[in-house]
């Protein structure tokens, strides 16, 4: 599957965000007026384009189109957390020598974002090294707080950096810092 472009990732948000109603949908005038409001720095998309690409999302079950809104589906979201989050950029070179671990309880009423926050330190590289405790190398507090106050976890989740781990040898071999 290609990668998703921007009005893809518009759509989604926006529809997560509950802005777009069943009446632009089904309006010519709505639409142009969320295609303005949607596009508004990426002026490549018109609104005839929008609700084709508004039917495609729905056939591909990225959305609900239902008679009186329009929902992201589970699929919908995963999709938009993926793109959503960057993905923070690291280099061994530049290794502190400190460990960071990130280690939350979080709890059942909340367990969507829990769900999110384990799949998105997994997509960032960390190693789970024990159930809900992540380590890596590499400086990744703000990218952590971003990701923990989107969903209001920031009471749950513990970060904090250390220059020393047991068994470090494997974990240095995992992240390719063998020779640091």
């Amino acid at each position: 599957m290609r990668q998703p472009g921007l009005a893809t990732k518009k759509i989604l948000e926006n529809v997560g965000w509950g802005l777009l109603g069943v009446i632009a949908y089904s309006s010519p005038s709505g639409a142009v007026k969320i295609n303005s409001y949607i596009f508004k720095k990426t002026r490549k998309i018109i609104a005839n384009n929008w609700r084709k690409r508004m039917k495609e999302l729905h056939q591909k079950g990225y959305i609900n189109l239902g008679d009186e809104e329009i929902k992201l589906t589970r699929k919908g979201i995963k999709l938009l957390e993926n793109l959503s989050l960057p993905v923070p950029k690291f280099d061994a070179k530049s290794w502190d020598h400190k460990w960071r671990v990130i280690t939350y309880d979080i709890p059942e009423a909340k367990k969507k974002g829990r769900d999110i926050l384990h799949n998105i330190l997994i997509k960032w590289g960390c190693v789970e090294i024990q159930k809900s405790v992540f380590l890596t190398p590499f400086e990744c507090k703000e990218e952590v707080a971003i990701a923990t106050k989107e969903h209001h976890l920031n009471s749950h989740i513990f970060y904090f950096a250390t220059s020393e781990i047991l068994n470090d040898k494997k974990y240095r071999k995992h992240f390719n810092l063998e020779k640091y």
